[in-house]
């Protein structure tokens, strides 16, 4: 628009975010509230990622009530889902909540996929799932061994004891891993 009247307008979205997330601190159920009333929107994810990373520093007990709710929440749209993991897998120290929650993901063949995608390259879950989860992936089938073996080559340069201990005690006797024990 031109003219007489007109303006331009800008608004600090982190300024806006913080606040926002500021306010669903105050009140317990407020965040899953706001999430699943506009889960329709796409532009709720950033609201829901940056009042997720303000509410698991600063209101801990919030932040757990709210992520069971949204997490739990009957008909939760799949991209609100995979951004819920996706949040959770890059948390270098998981919660016992998160624990829950990923393990859930993990057991469910709907989730499993972006779940294994969103704990690659993170230090925290490699060791907490590298015995389980990554460890049955390498040999349940072709499919989850590609999984794992991108797990595997993320976590080579943080636990590269814990990768060769799993490539020797998974792959190694088998020849058809052979090319797998090569690329991490």
């Amino acid at each position: 628009q031109q003219g007489p009247g007109a303006s331009i307008g800008f608004t600090h979205q982190t300024v806006f975010d913080y606040a926002l997330s500021r306010m669903f601190a105050q009140e317990q159920g407020r965040l899953s509230t706001y999430v699943l009333e506009r889960q329709a929107s796409l532009f709720v994810r950033p609201k829901l990622w940056s009042a997720l990373t303000y509410l698991r520093e600063a209101e801990p007990t919030a932040y757990a009530l709210d992520l069971k709710a949204i997490w739990s929440a009957q008909g939760l749209r799949p991209h609100l889902r995979r951004l819920v993991l996706d949040f959770m897998g890059q948390q270098p120290l998981p919660s016992d909540l998160e624990k829950l929650l990923m393990t859930e993901a993990l057991k469910d063949q709907a989730t499993r996929l972006t779940a294994f995608k969103a704990i690659k390259g993170s230090e925290g879950w490699f060791q907490h799932l590298k015995d389980s989860f990554i460890a049955n992936a390498m040999t349940e089938n072709e499919t989850t061994a590609g999984w794992a073996l991108e797990i595997l080559t993320a976590a080579w340069r943080f636990a590269a004891d814990d990768v060769a201990r799993l490539l020797e005690s998974r792959w190694s006797t088998d020849p058809k891993n052979d090319v797998r024990m090569w690329l991490p």
